[in-house]
């Protein structure tokens, strides 16, 4: 069967991958990266097992604001938020020879260490058959253990030669998201058009490019979705003829890119925020959420010149 973001992250049946840095997207490989296995077995002369994995699909940690309800019974509850949430990995790292062993749980090792070391890292969550879509997050290693005793004897299968291990991750959000991301480009001013999150989480990697198509635009522009009913709405917008508007919903930012490149690439760019409404712009409020789960419609609209507008989405999942 085929991996599909409404089954949410694999467990024991997907292929983890451990990277140090921030390279998140399924197949985007680096040197300090290894490949865990639960349910199969790719390599030849050396892999790691999962036996176990705790938190994968736990929710994140909780707010938990409240006071006694003064004069009664009960308490009085206040928002809160999900925080990020700790994943543990449980399994041997097996070779066909004790130095292959050795080899492989060095490489383990120095994957925890790289995601400490650069601040962060990723885990990638594949189905083997088709290793480049599948969930992304970001993680921090907070602990790893690995005993070194030969408890297995010579004639052990598949391999004399294991070692157990433990290794805990912080994520730091507590959602996945589906890699590659979702795109609807070329829009119309005006055109409102469905966005599908097949997840089961909110969407916060949504990003919006709002372009002058037909000469140069000053005026007012508003990113609505209709299903929340929230808006963005930006007021005295200047922008050239060719030039855009980018939306990134991850950083809350609005800026004007000096180079365009599709989101979410980094380019350098002129801040926007000064032309953000505040008042007129529920959207980016505590708690509000970029994309709902299933279908969101989004709008772009302005009160002057001819725009044309792009978004990218990724599927989101706890």
């Amino acid at each position: 069967m085929t991996h599909v973001p409404e089954d949410g992250p694999l467990g024991l049946e997907g292929r983890h991958q451990l990277k140090g840095g921030d390279q998140m997207p399924p197949g985007a490989n680096n040197e300090y990266s290894v490949y865990m296995y639960g349910s199969h077995q790719f390599a030849t002369d050396a892999w790691i097992k999962i036996d176990r994995i705790t938190g994968l699909h736990g929710l994140g940690d909780g707010d938990d604001f409240r006071e006694p309800l003064q004069g009664g019974t009960g308490e009085v509850v206040y928002p809160g938020a999900q925080r990020g949430k700790t994943v543990v990995y449980e399994g041997r790292v097996v070779g066909t020879d004790l130095p292959k062993m050795r080899q492989l749980a060095t490489e383990l090792r120095r994957a925890a260490a790289e995601t400490r070391e650069r601040v962060t890292g990723s885990v990638t969550i594949v189905d083997p058959a088709a290793p480049t879509v599948g969930f992304a997050t970001g993680v921090r290693c907070i602990a790893f253990d690995e005993d070194d005793e030969q408890a297995l004897g010579p004639t052990a299968r598949p391999s004399p030669w294991q070692r157990p291990f433990s290794l805990g991750l912080r994520m730091h959000d507590p959602r996945f998201i589906w890699y590659p991301q979702e795109a609807s480009e070329d829009n119309d001013d005006g055109d409102t058009v469905v966005l599908s999150n097949d997840g089961n989480a909110p969407v916060n990697a949504l990003y919006f490019d709002v372009i002058a198509s037909s000469g140069s635009f000053n005026g007012q522009i508003i990113v609505e979705n209709l299903t929340l009913g929230v808006q963005l709405q930006f007021d005295d917008i200047l922008l050239a003829s060719g030039n855009l508007l980018r939306i990134d919903f991850t950083q809350r930012a609005a800026t004007q890119p000096q180079n365009i490149a599709d989101p979410p690439e980094y380019t350098p760019n002129d801040d926007m925020m000064p032309y953000l409404n505040v008042d007129q712009s529920e959207w980016w409020a505590a708690m509000e959420w970029g994309l709902g789960p299933g279908n969101n419609s989004v709008r772009v609209t302005t009160d002057a010149g001819d725009l044309t507008w792009s978004v990218w989405w990724h599927h989101t999942s706890y």
